[in-house]
């Protein structure tokens, strides 16, 4: 069965939410210029209603209640060293770094909410009402960026990190990331970045710098 569009009640609220977010956003401390950042606080004014992602993402995934967050989601049909922010590529905005996935999820799971590993259900998503480009970490070294999925505490995990090339960074993710064995090596070679030095826009060649400092 082919999976149902998201219900007309989300996608209006979702319209309103990113007409009244996106000004907002940009006085909310997202860095000028070039250089991207997250809104810090980007609360929709018509918040988006949690039943409406339990409706669209039934058919793409299980539902299920997690003993300290509560309803808690997982996607069906993706592999054993499936990743969220892996399918897609990074598109420079005036409010920072935005994921445009393509997985059919994509709209509500990376944009609202936040991921954490389950020790029992691996990748799980927990829905959230407050909108952003992305809810990431990132890491910056010489020639590589990286970024991993913030958890609902506002934690994140090692393991959780992809890399990237700077000067790929905006094409898509999976042709051009840093192969999984070389990981350590990456998180050796590389800093975590405070949220309001996310990588700038790549100009040309490997040796552009992406974070100001």
């Amino acid at each position: 069965m082919a999976p149902r569009p998201p219900p007309t009640s989300l996608l209006c609220a979702l319209g309103a939410a990113l007409l009244l977010l996106w000004p907002a956003a940009a006085e909310a401390g997202a860095p000028r210029g070039r250089k991207g950042g997250l809104p810090r606080k980007a609360v929709a004014q018509e918040p988006v209603a949690l039943d409406d992602f339990a409706e669209a993402l039934e058919p793409l995934g299980e539902w299920y209640i997690h003993s300290k967050w509560g309803r808690a989601w997982k996607p069906r049909n993706v592999g054993p060293d499936w990743r969220p922010y892996q399918k897609g590529r990074w598109s420079h905005t005036e409010q920072g770094w935005y994921w445009v996935s393509d997985e059919p999820w994509g709209w509500a799971t990376y944009h609202f909410g936040r991921w954490f590993v389950d020790a029992l259900a691996g990748w799980t998503w927990i829905p959230g009402k407050q909108w952003a480009p992305a809810w990431v970490v990132w890491r910056e070294g010489k020639r590589l960026v990286g970024w991993a999925p913030l958890g609902p505490d506002g934690k994140y995990h090692s393991l959780g990190f992809l890399f990237q090339p700077k000067d790929k960074l905006g094409e898509p993710v999976e042709a051009t990331q840093l192969p999984a064995d070389r990981g350590g090596e990456a998180l050796m070679g590389t800093r975590v970045l405070e949220r309001a030095h996310v990588p700038a826009p790549p100009r040309s060649g490997p040796q552009q710098r992406l974070a100001g400092g």
